[in-house]
């Protein structure tokens, strides 16, 4: 049996006073990968955003490691081994691939760092090719595969990603979710929102579903698939 990574507790949150989430309550097992899908305004990305501190809950607790973190900001969030990977292309753009990997070890003051460096063009061969370019200038899917080995250099045990496929092309699609299942292999727990739930959920070892800002559904990707109402309620049958 896995052992618990991440517990939410009867989990609300929102913004302004309002509250987006409701009384959401599932666990995430250790190197695991869990899904979280859900139409839009759903609360997905309230959720994950609360976990990491960017937002207060309101009610509810969350534990990670049998240690509550609830309301920690995110710089403590992060140290307790905990990244985030917010929608859009977490680089940044004006700086080279290398010096985006250097900011990524911002907060470490170890001597191994130029050996971690040398593992990650090791691992993703397309950046040390790209090591010299400004990251804008990277397509969708390479810029997306830099946030994420910048998140690998402060050894996350989980990692969460929110629509890390969004407006990728089908082939950078595809490239992201293969270096997801890679980062996954070497014992990491993956967290994440996708809007493409059908990708997501054959990935998954764990989906939950959300709708207006409560669980609908939690259970194995496999099962959400092969649940015919879910089907056409989220992925149009």
């Amino acid at each position: 049996m896995r052992k618990t990574l991440l517990k939410v507790e009867a989990l609300s949150s929102g913004y302004g006073g309002v509250d987006i989430l409701k009384d959401v309550s599932f666990e995430v097992k250790e190197s695991e990968i869990a899904c979280i899908i859900g139409p839009n305004g759903a609360g997905k990305s309230t959720l994950i955003k609360t976990v990491y501190g960017l937002l207060k809950p309101s009610a509810g607790k969350i534990i990670f490691k049998d240690e509550e973190i609830s309301g920690l900001n995110p710089l403590h969030v992060l140290k307790k081994g905990i990244s985030y990977l917010p929608q859009g292309r977490a680089v940044f753009p004006l700086m080279t691939v290398q010096e985006n990997l250097e900011m990524g070890a911002f907060s470490r003051r170890d001597a191994k760092v130029r050996e971690d460096l040398a593992k990650i063009y090791e691992k993703f061969p397309i950046l040390k090719e790209r090591r010299n370019q400004l990251a804008g200038n990277l397509s969708g899917g390479e810029q997306q595969i830099l946030a994420i080995a910048m998140a690998l250099l402060l050894y996350p045990t989980l990692m969460m990603l929110d629509e890390p496929s969004l407006g990728l092309s089908p082939q950078s699609m595809s490239m992201i979710f293969e270096t997801i299942k890679a980062v996954n292999k070497e014992g990491i727990t993956l967290l994440m929102v996708e809007q493409n739930a059908k990708k997501a959920l054959q990935l998954a070892d764990h989906a939950i579903v959300l709708e207006l800002g409560r669980k609908r559904f939690e259970g194995s990707g496999q099962e959400v698939l092969a649940n015919p109402e879910l089907r056409k309620l989220y992925l149009g049958g």
